[in-house]
């Protein structure tokens, strides 16, 4: 009785390393691996608004002051998404919208300027 008890710790120990060891590889802890394929960047000392769409898929945010988010295609390595922010105020500060790949390089980028400026990235691959 004891030993089929050890034995079903040992798996249940098992089991749940593999399942954490799974969970950090999903999300990129571990090594740097993980499903993020693209990396926005939002940068505005003031508040804003973003849409983001994606094979006809629409996500709304809204915020303030610098943003990144990872992104992940639901065509794994195949993009056309289109980002668009717009200046949520009449400061004529400036609005950066870069979208960068896994290695940094950025690959689209644009700005926003005036009051209530907008900007807006697509990215097709």
């Amino acid at each position: 009785m004891k030993a089929g008890i050890l034995k079903i710790g040992a798996l249940l120990t098992v089991f749940g390393a593999v399942g954490i060891s799974l969970a950090f590889y999903a999300t990129g802890l571990l090594e740097g691996q993980g499903p993020t394929e693209l990396v926005l960047e939002l940068d505005y000392y003031g508040h804003w608004s973003l849409n983001i769409t994606e094979n006809g898929d629409l996500r709304s945010f809204t915020g303030f002051g610098r943003c990144i988010k990872g992104l992940v295609s639901k065509n794994p390595g195949k993009w056309a998404i289109t980002i668009a922010a717009q200046k949520n105020d009449e400061s004529s500060g400036t609005l950066s919208l870069k979208l960068k790949n896994k290695d940094g390089t950025v690959v689209a980028k644009d700005y926003a300027l005036g009051p209530y400026g907008k900007a807006e990235v697509v990215y097709w691959e």
